[in-house]
This record gives structure tokens, sequence and C-alpha cells, in this order.
């Protein structure tokens, strides 16, 4: 064994040295100039970037050098077209693209197994690792696995997933279906299902869209920068650069709604730097512009000869609503007095402003977009402001345009998000463990008030607990609700530094496991076996490539490799008019050997390790399922790891069947061909990646199919009469139909008892279709209906701004009858009392509208006095980029800050009053409410002042991604103890928007801001 405490860590193998550790390993601009490798054997290979979710297509040049092949530059890869559908992204790729080498070639990186020696866990505490063999490391992950599935503790295991590729579901849904957990659980809420939410209430699409900036005239972004994040990113810094320059003919205008100037607001010809969480207010006022001028889309909306007068209920005229419904309700109960001066008052923008800007959104008709971003969506409050955001879309008719927003996905894509089925691998302990309560479950947001609904994609409606709120999962662990979580798998996050309300994390992870017997690998306090709490932390298993704070709570640290550049996978994302699903591969062989792909390679490993115990339905399941599924020998005792990693890479980027290519290994060769050609239609592959094109979606002006179903009605993929049915069903007798092929389709009935209500069809057989959500009334004999694959997916399928029938009113009564108790337990106070306590109002809880602001004052906002705004910066990777030198040598780029600095911007005059001056060391407070609504607990960080105009007064401004006590000797200051800059997660709140369950970024905590002599401390 070798003992290796934090300074070590941080050091080169201790068996070899750093320099032995380093050789073959290092960058060439590294290495001395007598060591320069041979340009004759540079060549480009595909692979993907997984620095964020737009995950792009890249290829990276490697060159030999001593034998060895290594990595020195990355570029878009030149045949994809999202960026530039003329020449190909081999020039657009963004900032973060180019760290993934520092990453892997990081000498701070996880190289062994490593297994924690002291028993006591805290912030600050040494674990004292040492580097084990594997064999040695997955012998007692498996002893204890097993050991806890005999006790009937299996439940009590939790996966944490962080950033994932698409062969995701072997450890997120394969391993606990047949283990025996309901314990998955993703980072996607702290993310942005806030966004997804509002996208539903007005579209019913839970998911990304595109925009169609190539053709938009108006680009107006609500908290959001999409040349910094935002799944658009490399493709979105061409085409707006590209739209800026070309004004002539087809003019464009930007405008950014932010209190923070950001690097694509810099490029506006409208800033408005918005008061925090007033953005709905905002949002309304320029609704009410668009209808009191007459200025909406008439094509689109209807409603023609309708008068809308300011302060004045509408008169409805002879033209009947098209392509929305519920304008009228939503004029008459909430837009009548958001007048622009109303506005003006609230959020500081002045009326002038708001109407100039209403009127240039109005004028661009059907090429212009309304982005919705985290910015309005991730508040406390957030979901009725984002929802009036993206309906100006509605207003205008700019969903499903050219020159819009885009609902639409292309079929014809290569992947398979799901994984072989699991039938014949499981036993009763599977079905028992995992019908237990899952720890995250509304049983415990009751206390939370969490509703968090969401559709799952399999029923087209919302219910509770649809979202998995992922950071109520810290004070469930705390709280052992509803039983005591035992043993924690992470893969690639970092929850107790990426979750705000970090201390709750801190508290969870934390304790006293009880001194460990090293030859048995025993706990004395932690036991796998007992029923009762033995009041231990969990024992957690964290694979990474470097030791996060995540790690520095664990038992045992396993080493992954790094994706994009080592190991096997794929993701696929859209963005510029198409969707791609590309590979990552091994470009490199791993520079540290023991590193193991995180979501194939280990799940294997621990699968054969727990068929040693006795266990070996899992190991039965990889070695037979994935094989079997790709048309590919099942594997032996004999395969290895790798084998698996190559056979589950090639399961989840093809699929059945497409484009004419019947099987999963023409797919998988025609993806791995040298070159990008047509496979058929709108579908090309080769080059490592494959992209299809909304080709045929879109008329010759530029229209939609979800667009014109919902004005016209046409498009239907087939029509006919029902001959009976249920609440949920609708029969044909006279119908051949195959078997499910209307799946995933849409049946909307025309006429009957449920005329004007739209369904998702779960399956059908030969003359029944069964609904996902049950229709208001029964469709009866007789009762018309059309089946559409293409249409707008809310239960009437058109754009809703009002609708009694909602997704969100069937979600909403999946909690029960009492709104207005709901609306207040989640927050929405303002809501709640425009319902009223006898829910006699019901309507105001299904449309947009604005709501005061719920932001923390500290319960002193005469000392909390600032609001503080976080936000991302173009560098950061998802996936440790906080250790690379260059992520800090270019910091700069993000607008306000400074190079090798974490900075807090602050305003010229709330500066002078502070008496504070650019590079001044201050500490930033917050004194948070915690989850109980009760205890309030104040945290501080440490950083430099930047002195900035670009943020507005009042608010302060800080990018997320600094503050690490670990991971390494650039992202720490002294690793284990003392951060370089602030997290600043630790002062932000742990709080929801919860009719989302999503976590809250924005307009949620005031802080005080204090001027201190000297810099970082160690934290506690």
């Amino acid at each position: 064994m070798i003992k290796i405490n934090r300074r070590d860590f941080l050091k080169g193998s201790a068996a070899i040295g750093v320099a032995g550790a380093l050789s073959g390993t290092v960058l060439n601009s590294l290495k001395p100039s007598k060591a320069r490798a041979d340009e004759s054997t540079a060549s480009w290979t595909p692979t993907g970037c997984v620095g964020c979710t737009t995950w792009c297509p890249v290829e990276v040049k490697t060159q030999m050098d001593s034998g060895v092949k290594r990595a020195v530059d990355v570029r878009g890869n030149k045949d994809c077209k999202r960026g530039n559908a003329t020449t190909g992204d081999a020039s657009n790729v963004c900032p973060r693209a180019r760290i993934a080498l520092q990453e892997a070639y990081d000498a701070d990186r996880v190289k062994h197994p490593m297994r924690r020696t002291n028993p006591v866990k805290g912030v600050g505490v040494d674990p004292e690792f040492v580097a084990v063999e594997w064999d040695e490391a997955l012998d007692e992950i498996a002893q204890k696995m097993y050991d806890m599935r005999e006790a009937n503790n299996s439940h009590k295991l939790t996966y944490f997933r962080g950033r994932y590729t698409y062969s995701r579901l072997t450890l997120y849904k394969a391993l606990p279906g047949i283990y025996g957990t309901p314990n998955a659980i993703s980072h996607s809420s702290i993310c942005a299902e806030a966004e997804n939410f509002a996208r539903t209430l007005a579209v019913g699409r839970w998911g990304y869209d595109d925009y169609g900036v190539d053709k938009c005239r108006v680009l107006l972004l609500w908290g959001v920068d999409p040349v910094s994040s935002n799944r658009q990113v490399g493709g979105m810094i061409h085409k707006l650069a590209t739209r800026l320059a070309n004004q002539g003919t087809d003019p464009f205008t930007l405008i950014s709604v932010d209190p923070r100037l950001h690097a694509t607001g810099m490029k506006a010809h409208h800033w408005l730097p918005v008061k925090p969480g007033t953005d709905a207010a905002l949002a309304c006022a320029i609704a009410h512009h668009i209808l009191v001028t007459g200025a909406w889309n008439k094509a689109f909306v209807g409603l023609d000869d309708t008068v809308f007068t300011a302060g004045s209920n509408a008169v409805v005229g002879s033209v009947p609503e098209k392509g929305t419904k519920g304008l009228v309700d939503w004029w008459n109960n909430v837009l009548k007095t958001c007048t622009p001066t109303w506005a003006a008052g609230i959020t500081l923008i002045s009326a002038a402003t708001i109407r100039t800007v209403a009127e240039a959104f109005a004028a661009a008709g059907e090429k212009a977009i309304s982005w919705l971003g985290p910015g309005i969506a991730m508040q406390p409050n957030g979901a009725y402001g984002a929802y009036a955001a993206i309906a100006l879309n509605g207003l205008v008719g700019s969903f499903d345009t050219e020159g819009g927003e885009i609902q639409e996905e292309p079929s014809n894509s290569f992947y398979t998000d799901d994984i072989p089925s699991t039938s014949g691998y499981t036993d009763s302990k599977s079905t028992a463990g995992s019908a237990m309560t899952k720890i995250t479950k509304y049983e415990h947001g009751v206390s939370h008030s969490i509703p968090a609904l969401s559709a799952d994609g399999t029923d087209g409606y919302l219910k509770k607990q649809g979202t998995t709120p992922s950071n109520v999962a810290a004070d469930a662990i705390n709280a052992e609700y509803p039983y005591e979580t035992k043993f924690i798998i992470a893969a690639m996050n970092n929850f107790p530094f990426s979750c705000t309300g970090t201390n709750r994390w801190e508290n969870a992870l934390s304790g006293d496991m009880g001194a460990l017997d090293w030859a048995t690998k025993t706990y004395a306090t932690w036991s796998a076996t007992g029923t009762a709490s033995d009041g231990a932390p969990p024992f957690l298993v964290d694979i990474s490539t470097h030791a996060s704070e995540m790690g520095m709570f664990s038992d045992i640290i396993l080493p992954g490799k790094h994706v994009g550049l080592e190991a096997m996978g794929s993701t696929h994302q859209r963005g510029g008019m198409y969707k791609t699903h590309h590979l990552y591969n091994r470009v490199i062989d791993p520079v540290w050997v023991d590193a193991r792909t995180a979501e194939n390679e280990v799940p294997y490993m621990i699968a054969k390790a727990l068929a040693g115990k006795g266990f070996d339905l899992f190991y039965n399941y990889l070695k037979t399922a994935y094989p079997t599924a790709t048309g590919d020998t099942p594997l032996t005792d004999a395969s290895t790891e790798a084998d698996f990693e190559v056979i589950q890479a090639k399961f989840h980027a093809t699929t059945s069947s497409i484009g004419g290519l019947a099987t999963r290994t023409a797919q998988w060769n025609a993806l791995n061909a040298p070159t990008h050609g047509t496979v058929s239609g709108v579908l090309t592959a080769g080059n490592g990646f494959s992209q299809a094109t909304y080709s045929g979606h879109f008329d010759g002006s530029g229209r939609g199919k979800k667009w014109k179903y919902a004005v016209t009605g046409t498009g239907a993929t087939t029509s006919g009469t029902a001959t009976g049915g249920t609440a949920t069903t609708v029969v044909n007798s006279a119908a051949t139909w195959t078997t499910d092929t209307y799946k995933k389709s849409y049946v909307v009935m025309k006429t009957g008892a449920a005329a004007g209500e739209a369904r998702y069809i779960k399956a059908n057989t030969a003359t029944t279709l069964t609904v996902g959500e049950a229709f208001t009334t029964a469709p009866g004999a007789g009762s018309e209906y059309d089946i559409v694959k293409s249409c707008f997916q809310t239960y009437s399928a058109k754009v809703e701004f009002y609708n009694a029938n909602s997704m969100l009113a069937k979600g909403l009564s999946t909690l029960g009858t009492d709104w207005y108790d709901t609306l207040v337990k989640a927050k929405y106070d303002g809501t709640a009392a425009l319902v009223g306590s006898l829910n006699t109002n019901k309507q105001f809880a299904l449309m947009p509208h604005y709501e005061s602001p719920n932001i923390d004052n500290g319960g002193n906002p005469s000392v909390y006095k600032y609001t503080f705004i976080d936000h991302k910066s173009r560098l950061n990777r998802e996936g440790r980029s906080a250790n690379a030198p260059w992520y800090h040598e270019f910091k700069s780029c993000d607008a306000g800050d400074v190079k090798n600095q974490d900075v807090i911007k602050i305003s010229t005059a709330d500066a002078t009053s502070l008496g504070l001056k650019t590079g001044n060391w201050v500490e930033v407070t917050s004194n948070c409410l915690q989850p109980d609504g009760v205890t309030r607990v104040e945290r501080s960080i440490r950083c430099q002042v930047s002195v900035w105009d670009g943020v507005k007064q009042g608010t302060v401004a800080k990018c997320y991604g600094q503050g690490h006590r670990a991971y390494g000797r650039y992202a720490s200051k002294t690793f284990g103890s003392v951060p370089s800059g602030g997290n600043n997660n630790r002062i932000l709140p742990g709080n929801w928007e919860r009719l989302s369950g999503a976590n809250v970024r924005n307009a949620c905590v005031k802080v005080r801001i204090v001027k201190v002599t000297g810099p970082e401390v160690a934290e506690s």
C-alpha cells in the first residue's frame, strides 16, 4: 500500500515520481524542444466535446512522439453544419473545447483506485487516502453491496449521476432496476428543468428547442448568454456574429434582458438591465403593448377584429382564435392592466424602452424569437415569468417557423435512449427494493413543499414528482427519510460543490464511520446489514477523473477516463437547424493506465465482482443482453471491461433500424466511416457522427407542420370517426392499425364530447388508441378525430395562454383540489392570493403573470443589501476544468472578469459607497433560510473586486466555477482545505422553483459585502 496525504496527493505517482508519471503524457507545448513530435504523423480523429450540453462533434489532432500518440489540438468537426451549414464547423468551436487537453493531461488526476483510511469525514478533514489495486477496491464494493442486498437493504443504495453521455443508462437504469433500488438521481433539476417546465405550459414540450437564428430578425434574450451556455454555444458564436455583420437587406436586432451585461449582451442593440426578479412584469407589458397596438400575428393567432384596450376587457369580434388558446382570458384576467408605465415602476426599465422593444418584436413577427433562459426561469417563483416570456412567441406566431423557436426534432437520428430488456434478469429483491419510496419523492417534498411537476415522456402529462429534485437528496440523507442512505455511487458529479446550499451536502456526508479494520475492510459503526440507523454517514464510491469535494468525502475513489479523449460513448443534440449524434472515441490511450470509463467499464467490473460474491444477475445481463441486442456474440468470463465498453457504446449509438440500415452493425460502420456521406433522405453519417435536417418540415413560407396544424387543422397522419371509447381510449372498430404504429403521436378530437382536446398516444392496437392522460369527458361514438405526428403537444394542440383543462391544471389536481394551499406551500404567495383561499379564481394559476420576487434578505434587509447574481463562464467545462491553467489565464473572456482572479463585479456607485476599488479583497456573506423554514445559516466566501458598470446598481454578479478546496493545485489554494476564490453555491440558498422542482440561482438571495485585508481562508 502507498499512503498518500494531501500534499502527496497532488504529486505524481508516489511509486515512480513526477518525472516518471509524466513521461509520455504531457502536451507538446510543455515538452523540451529536443523532444518535439513529428508533424508528419499528425492526423485528426473524430470524437465529441463534453464541455457543455451543446455536445459538439469535434476532431482532435494527434501526433506520434516516441511511439506515444498525443492529443495536441481540438477543432470543430469539419463535416458538422450546426454552426455553418456552408463551410462546416472546423473553425467553429468555443473556447472551452481546447481545455479538454489540459484536463486529460492533468498531473493531478486520480491515477489509481484510492481507499480512505481516516474514518472521520468532514470539510477540511484529510481522508488519508492510500492507493489500492482495482481488484481490492472492487472486492470491497461488491462485498458491501452484496451484504446490503442479502439484508434486504438494496434500496438504501443511491446512484448520483452527473455529467453523462448516452451510455448513461447502464448505471442509471439497469443497475438500480436489477440490484433493487429506486434511488437513481440525476443532476438535471439543478440545471435547467425550470425552463422545460415553462416551455411545457406554452407548447406542451418538455425539452430543449432549436432556434432559427439564421433567418431571425429580432432576438430577445431572457437571462441567457447563448455564446457562453444554454446548449447552442459553438454554433451561436458563428451565427450571431454573422447576423450582426450582415444587416443589409435582412436587418437583425439583438435585445438582452439581464441585470448583468454578458458577452452576447455587449453586442446587443438594447440592453435592458431589469431589476432582478421582475422579468415577468416586463414580459407582460410587452404582450400588453403588442395587443393594444393590434400588432399580434393574426394569421396565427386569429381574433383579427378583437379590440384590446388598456384597463378594459377585450371586445371580441367575429374572427375566432386559431393557433392559440386562451388569449382573451389572459388579457381579461392579467394583461389589461400590465401597461408599460406599470412595468416601468417595477422593472426600472423605461416605458418608452418597453414600447420600442415590443414594437420591434411584433414587427419581426414569425422571425422573432423570445429565448427563455435560466436567468428568468431559475428563480424562486420563476415559472409564471418564464411562461410569460416564452408565450411572446405565440403572440407573434414564431413557434415552429424557420426564423423562430422550433419544437420539431428530426426523427431520423441514430441512438437508443433505453436499455435492453431486463426481463429474466431480476428477482424478488429487485422488485421489492425498486418499489420502495425514492428519497426525493413527494412524501418528503411535503416538508419542502416541492410539487416538482413534470412530464416524463411516457404519458404526455404533468404529474407530481415527475422531476427528481436532486438537491432534496441532501436533506433526505440528513433526515434519513424515508430511510437511511447507506451506500452511494457517484459518477462525474460534485454535488457538495455544484448544488446550492452546500452546507446541507457537507452535513449529509460528514460523520464518523467508526474504527476501520483494514484486514476485513469493515467499520465499527457503519453497517451494511442493520435495519435501524447506524448513525454513520453513507459509504461513498466516487468515479471521477479528479478528487473533487465529493471525492474528499469518499471511502473509495475510482479513476475515470476522460470522456472525449480516452473513453467510448455517444451523445446527441440539436442546434443550428440540425440534429447530430456523435461518438466519443478512444483518441488516445488512457494517460493513466488504471483509468476506466465510468458509464460502461466500471459497472461491468462491479457486476463481475458481484457475481463472484453470489449475485450474478447484473453480470449475466451485461454479458448477454447488450451483445444480443447489437447482434454480437455474448461475452464470456474471459471478456474484459474494454470489450463491454465497445458493445455498450455501439448499442446506445445505434437503433433498431434507420435510413435503410437495418442492423446496428451497419449503422455503427456508417458512423465510423472515414468520410461523411448520405445515408438516406435527410440523414448523413460518417467521420464519427450522424446529422439530420428539418428537410420537409417547413413550407415555402417558412411555416412548420405544427404551426399549420394549429391554425388550419391540416396535416394529420390519418383521420376517422370513433365507434366508442373511454376516458383513456378511442376505439374505431373498423380500423386495421398496426400495433403501436401511432405510439408517441397525438390524437385530436374534432367533434363530440371531448372536442378540441389532444392527447398523447401511449400505445395502439388494431382498433384502439390508448392515451396517456384521460380526456376531460370520454369521447363517444361518432366523435371525429385526427391522428397527428407533428402538432403542439398541449391538451389543445395549440399554443396555450390559458386552458382550464391544461397540463398544469391536471398536474396541480394530482396534488389535490386546494390549489391555494399548494401554492402557499410552494411559496407562490402572490399567485395564491389571486386564486383565493376558497379557490374561486383558479384561472390565475394557469396563465402567465407577474408575482413579486421572493428574495431572501437574510432576515435583515439593512445588512444584506445587494442582490447576488450567479452566472456561468465561457470556460466552465462539465468535467473538472477549474484545475486547468488555461481556465484561469483566459478568464477575462468573461465580461467584467480578470485573468487569474476570482472576482465579484460591483457597479461604480456601489463600490464607492462601500469604499472599494478593483483588486480589493472582500468577504461576501448570506444568511439563508434553511428548508425547515425556520433556521438561518450564515455562510461566507472571499474573492476580489472588479468595479464594472456592466452590472445593475444594487446587484452584484459573480461567475460560478471557482472556490474549490479540491481537484488540484490550480483549482485550490491549499488542497483539501483552502479554496482558490469562492464557490457561489456556498452562499446561495438551498431553494427551488418549487412547481418544477428545479434549483434556483437567480433573484433568490441578498448578500453583505465587507472589505477584508487578506485572501481566502480555510473553510469548515
